[in-house]
């Protein structure tokens, strides 16, 4: 309606048009409540008239579904419902939550307490999961979605007790988003660890997150002629490995294991040197390795890669890190959201407890039970900490999430100087950084039953996953209904190249899929931003509408894929609630100068329209050269042209 007025104020721009009648049910379904003052400016006098009476009908509509990413391991998907019931005031309903197959995965009952109620639900479900309930699929005249969508439906319990006015909006389906691939986490150990161990362990099954390590087992060291075999110039770890001078390090190079790589050439020559390397991956983990070990360059590079790419970077805590490593006044130091530069007065703080502080209890990735009673034996069930960087000076902006307070000095938990930060966020340019100042974080998974809940692999993973979940992709792809056209989704791609930089000369390759499985390549246009390029996707009925992005850069070298889809049901949107909303024609109606008629009203409308004020126009038909001004103008000219000719000594 709201596109409909736009053209109609467009088309008659200027026109001596008199008014308007707009024949509705109250129930506009796009955008216009949304109608701009220059918009409503632009109209001729709107008059409404209200068709259909809904006094005294029943419905039951889910209005609107969303889904979003929460984090947690045990339900990463939080889907919202908002339900409304008119006129079904004390009856028994069921909200339930099913899959793609039209099994029931979650039920919620709901009795109406009043003759317009607005309800909201919440489920929390995994993707992946496998529904138990023994439910039959969906009616025909449901969406069924893919698996990686979800449909909320509201009905009676008791099937035939409510006759509805409508039942085209009695379920609606949402697309789950999914990421296109894991996020690749880069580690840096300064040496062996039991931390890599524990780490690698908890994110070897993690479908999100993908471990690439690079573990220094020995620093450099000078050569020595007496230990060393004559000619020799390669360490001599690698003595009887089968390693060529070419592979091995030399002595003044440390010796750096790879693990996880995804092929032969991947951080060969150690720590990326260049944007197109370290940008490949999501964060960057620093555990226990000194400022030294990076040059100027990559620490350079690291900042780009959080200010610039909008990684996200963690230092871990011990000998080889924060200001005992040396990264006071460096660039990778100032990314910290802790200082480093500050003298640290501390009593011994080992061992240590741990907690969390009041944002902690609100950030609900630091929770790992469901409900405040388990975790709070969760937490008491950590072992002390023996390794702790101390650091109490804490930047603006900063949020200190989990804290450590030492042993005897700890019953005084409401002491601020009894706790030290144990885990500091903050954002930096684009991306995210964190300090871990636990060195021993290890010790939380010693000693655990077989049977026992691993609190410390899950603690990682939903870390990790908070760390990352705001990293830009290469290719972002969005679909957003368009203003003009319900029916039309408008994909928007956005484009970076391996600088992640906008990407203007790439080649895209886009296909959308309809509910059926036919495919469509989509014609793009360049955006109105750099590196953003554009599409208009026509749907034609109902269900989940996908849109495959692939693509190349200028070298033809493939920049990347993503995927993006979307439920559409027009006769739901057009049924979503039978309510009149008489405030936004009320507000349309005095806009313009006209007023919302009832139709029992019509007829004495159309009777007193000769007595309203319109606007009237009169054309009239003239030949030109019938004015005295157009002959006398002539006339001159004629007469300029001859005393122009004679001054010329022209005949």
């Amino acid at each position: 309606l709201g596109a409909a007025l736009r053209t109609l104020a467009d088309r008659w721009k200027g026109a001596p048009l008199a008014g308007v009648v707009l024949l509705t049910d109250g129930n506009a379904t796009d955008d216009l409540a949304r109608l701009g003052g220059a918009e409503l400016a632009g109209l001729p006098p709107i008059y409404p008239v209200l068709a259909g009476d809904t006094a005294g009908a029943v419905d039951l509509a889910v209005t609107e579904v969303t889904a979003n990413d929460t984090l947690f391991e045990d339900a990463p998907t939080e889907i919202t419902a908002r339900v409304e019931a008119v006129g079904a005031s004390g009856a028994a309903l069921s909200v339930e939550l099913r899959d793609a197959t039209g099994l029931v995965l979650e039920t919620r009952d709901f009795s109406p307490d009043s003759a317009e109620a607005v309800e909201t639900f919440r489920f929390r479900v995994k993707p992946s999961a496998t529904p138990t309930s023994p439910t039959p699929p969906l009616d025909k005249s449901l969406p069924v979605v893919a698996s990686t969508h979800h449909t909320v439906v509201v009905r009676p319990t008791r099937a035939g007790s409510l006759q509805e006015a409508t039942a085209a909006n009695n379920a609606r389906s949402v697309v789950v988003p999914r990421p296109h691939g894991k996020s690749r986490l880069l580690y840096v150990g300064g040496r062996p660890s039991w931390e890599y161990k524990f780490l690698s362990r908890s994110l070897k099954s993690d479908p999100a997150l993908e471990l690439v390590a690079l573990v220094r087992l020995a620093p450099r060291e000078p050569r020595f002629a007496f230990l060393t075999r004559k000619g020799e110039s390669v360490n001599p770890l690698f003595r009887g490995f089968g390693t060529t001078a070419e592979d091995a390090e030399r002595f003044d190079e440390p010796v750096l294991q790879r693990l996880g790589t995804r092929d032969a050439e991947e951080l060969r020559a150690g720590f990326p040197r260049t944007a197109e390397e370290l940008f490949d991956y999501q964060a960057v983990l620093l555990d226990d390795v000194e400022a030294g070990f990076f040059t100027a360059a990559q620490q350079a590079l690291v900042e780009r890669f959080v200010a610039e790419r909008g990684g996200g970077l963690v230092m871990l805590g011990g000998v080889g890190s924060f200001a005992h490593g040396g990264y006071a006044r460096t660039r990778i130091g100032d990314l910290l959201p802790v200082y480093l530069d500050r003298p640290v007065t501390s009593p011994a703080v080992t061992p240590a407890r741990y907690g969390l502080s009041r944002e902690g209890w609100l950030e609900a990735w630091m929770r790992l039970a469901d409900n405040e009673e388990a975790e709070r034996a969760r937490l008491a069930a950590i072992p002390g900490f023996q390794v702790v960087s101390v650091a109490r000076g804490i930047k603006p902006g900063a949020s200190v999430l989990a804290t450590l307070t030492p042993t005897g000095a700890g019953e005084r938990r409401g002491d601020d100087r009894a706790e030290l930060p144990a885990l500091v966020v903050q954002r930096a340019g684009e991306g995210r950084v964190a300090a871990l100042t636990v060195g021993d974080l290890w010790r939380w998974g010693l000693r655990r039953a077989p049977n026992e809940a691993d609190d410390l692999g899950k603690f990682w993973r939903q870390f990790l996953r908070a760390v990352v979940r705001d990293v830009p992709r290469p290719i972002t792809a969005t679909l957003a209904p368009s203003r003009d056209d319900p029916a039309t989704l408008a994909v928007s791609v956005r484009v970076r190249g391996r600088d992640y930089r906008p990407a203007d000369d790439a080649r895209l390759e886009v296909d959308a899929i309809a509910p059926d499985g036919r495919r469509t390549r989509l014609a793009t246009t360049a955006g109105s931003e750099s590196g953003v390029h554009e599409a208009a996707l026509q749907t034609q009925g109902a269900g989940v509408h996908r849109v495959e992005v692939r693509a190349v850069g200028a070298d033809g070298r493939s920049l990347g894929e993503a995927e993006v889809g979307r439920a559409m049901d027009l006769d739901a949107d057009e049924h979503r609630s039978i309510r009149v909303d008489k405030g936004v024609l009320a507000t349309l109606a005095a806009a313009t100068g006209g007023e919302v008629i009832p139709v029992e009203g019509l007829a004495a409308f159309v009777d007193r329209l000769k007595d309203r004020p319109a606007p009237l126009s009169d054309l009239e038909l003239r030949p030109l050269w019938h004015s005295p001004f157009v002959w006398l103008l002539a006339l001159a000219c004629l007469a300029a042209e001859w005393t122009l000719r004679r001054r010329g000594g022209q005949p």
